[in-house]
This record gives structure tokens, sequence and C-alpha cells, in this order.
């Protein structure tokens, strides 16, 4: 079947759906990978229902939009998060919305990295410590622009983060952004609840620490993100989601681990023993926590080593991630104390 896609450099171009090859397919969209004018691309093909749902097209545009307008404020916009975050081409399949992406050659997950020794060897071996700061502050400032558009993207996963060279640039992309929720807005709303990433220390586990949050039901979606609206336990869901997430994704970018790692086990109960050990004593921020020495978790060198890794990431980040992971959960604070961009200085 002929079908024609609108790129935003080149028009109009005709291209045909019986040369594309499936790659995935789930609940939201089928995957595909085809050559297009002579180049490899991804084409995500929704069901009609998601599209009708989500208004993927339409979204992305909006997003767009609003990234644009704050394109200065962001210093410019992130490799990270135009790469692959956003589509190059649009159109439509019978009625089903189509989006066209850049393609990654050598296309892994930071999830395939994590899971597997020799992925993770390999992966720090190819970027050195410079790079891997690099690439960590590029995700963070992407999240940070996002939240600067009121983009309520809370499916910031390893398993939607890709390593790999778009155009011979290895680097870490975010994938899966248009269908990220718009605060406020009754068109765009909150479409999808992200799957539980085995790597990270769940955000729902928060409500251990006396913090009253939940995420909606998949039957109540889509959710307009109105504030005024929400459920309180909801709203405080949607504004930390985004920020304890982040915060372990630039940590796997960083390092090829979670910032938890070190506990006898990644666990709520273990980590409100350090919170209430660091609140006691009012230490000043440092990654990882003091007391995990203290509490016999981190031998001295293992303390000493991570802590001397952490502090090249930069004072800004090493102060944003203890100021939410720590003193915000020791405070039980019913949303996070600061903002990724306050973190590293957009305004």
């Amino acid at each position: 079947m002929k079908l024609s896609l609108v790129f935003y450099d080149r028009g109009v171009v005709e291209t045909d759906t019986d040369e594309w090859e499936m790659i995935d397919s789930g609940g939201e969209a089928d995957i595909y990978e085809a050559r297009i004018i002579g180049k490899k691309y991804v084409v995500k093909v929704f069901t009609q229902k998601q599209t009708e749902l989500a208004k993927p097209v339409e979204r992305v545009a909006e997003m767009l939009s609003r990234l644009v307008r704050l394109r200065h404020r962001c210093g410019g916009l992130p490799q990270s998060l135009l790469s692959r975050g956003f589509p190059v081409a649009v159109g439509a399949y019978r009625d089903s919305a189509v989006l066209v992406f850049r393609y990654i050659e050598d296309f892994r997950t930071l999830a395939d990295i994590a899971n597997s020794f020799e992925e993770l060897r390999a992966y720090l071996a190819e970027n050195n410590l410079s790079t891997r700061i690099s690439m960590a502050r590029d995700v963070l400032k992407a999240l940070a622009c996002l939240d600067l558009a009121d983009v309520v993207h809370v499916d910031v996963t390893t398993a939607n983060t890709a390593y790999g060279a778009i155009d011979g640039s290895k680097w870490v992309y975010l994938f899966d952004i248009e269908t990220a929720a718009i605060m406020g807005s009754e068109d765009y709303a909150l479409a999808v609840i992200p799957a539980r990433d085995a790597h990270y220390m769940p955000v729902d586990s928060l409500s251990l620490a006396g913090i009253e949050l939940k995420a909606p039901e998949p039957s109540e979606l889509p959710l307009p993100l109105i504030p005024s609206r929400l459920p309180r336990e909801y709203l405080s869901w949607v504004l930390w989601t985004p920020v304890w997430y982040g915060f372990q994704l630039v940590s796997f970018t960083f390092t090829g681990m979670g910032p938890f790692q070190g506990l006898p086990a990644a666990t709520m109960d273990y980590w409100l023993e350090v919170v209430e050990h660091e609140k006691e004593r009012g230490y000043e921020p440092t990654w990882p926590p003091k007391a995990m020495h203290e509490l016999g978790m981190l031998e001295a060198n293992e303390y000493r080593e991570l802590n001397n890794i952490w502090s090249s990431l930069g004072e800004d980040i090493v102060k944003g991630m203890y100021q939410v992971f720590v003193r915000d959960v020791a405070e039980k604070r019913r949303v996070p104390s600061v903002s990724l961009p306050s973190v590293i200085g957009i305004r």
C-alpha cells in the first residue's frame, strides 16, 4: 500500500508499506523498520483506539511548539531529546496515526545494558567519564526542558532510553515521549501509566515514607492533568514521578547503575534508615549519603570511591539528588522541593 508521509525538511514523500518490516507490536502501536528515500527509519503506527485517545500527531506538534518557544531559556534543545524523542515525519494509515523517527544503529536500551554485565562493561569502556558526564547532564537538561514546557513525562524509564548511534554519533536518546501529558490541557491528557522499571526504586514506595501519592487506575485514562480537579494523591504522584525517576535515569546514564545501588536491597525500608540517620545528624549533601558508610552498607573505601565519582558529575546534581531522595523524603513533602530546571539553573 502506498502511503504519503510529511517530512519536516523534505515535504511530502511517498512510501510503500509492503516493504516495511515489523520489529515490535504492542497494545498501543506496531513498530516497523522502513527504508524511505534511501535511508532507514523507525515507523510507529498507532492503533485506532490509541490514535483517538492520545492524538499523537497533534500532541507532538503542541510539545514541539512549546519547546521551540523555550529553546533560548534551555540554552538550545538537548541532543538526547530531539534526535529520537520527536518524529521527523507524520502521516496516517487508514484511521491510525503514523510517526516516523530517526533510526538508531546498534540500538540498546539502558535496561538492556543494566541487565547484562557484558553490555555494561562495554558501555563503560566505550564512554569515558567525561562523555558519560556530558550524556547524563544532557538527559537531565532534556527532562528539565520538558518540565518547563509543562510536558509531564511519567514514563522516564531505562526501557524508554536508548543508547546507540544516529548519523554516526553515539549518544543516549529518550524515546516514547509522544504520549506524555501536558499539564493543564484537556486535549492532551495522561494516556499511559508507566510500566514498573525493575531497576528503579519505584515512586509508589514513597507512600511507605508517609507521603500521600497514588497512580491513577488504567480505567481512569485518559485523565486531564488539571491541578484543581485532580485528587490530591494523584497530583502528588504526577509531580513526584518525573523528578524521582528522572534522577534515577541520570544515574543510569552516568554510571550504568542506580543511585540506590549499594544498599542490601533497593527497598524503601532500607532507604528510610539512611534518611533518618542523615536527618538526625544534619549532614551536608553528598552522594552516596554518608550514612551508607556509617550504617555498614558501604565500606570506607567503597564510599570514598563512589563519592569521588559522583562529585565529578557536579555539585548541582548531587545537591538536587540529595534534596529529593533524602531531605524531601525525611520531611514527607507532598511534592518535591526542587524542580529539574532549578537544579541546573534554568529559569
